[in-house]
């Protein structure tokens, strides 16, 4: 799932990645990059649940 979000000058990149770790753990990968004027944010989070 690839999103990118623009309103004026700011930009939101936002990048949701799965990972797949044997058959009961699964990972999810998040990367989010904000560029807000001459502000950049990035966010990077790692979920893991099992199934």
């Amino acid at each position: 799932m690839l999103a990118l979000f623009g309103e004026g000058r700011s930009r939101f990149l936002h990048v949701n990645l799965r990972l797949v770790q044997g058959p009961s753990v699964r990972r999810t990968l998040g990367v989010s990059i904000g560029l807000f004027g001459s502000y950049l944010a990035v966010v990077v989070w790692i979920k893991k649940q099992h199934t």
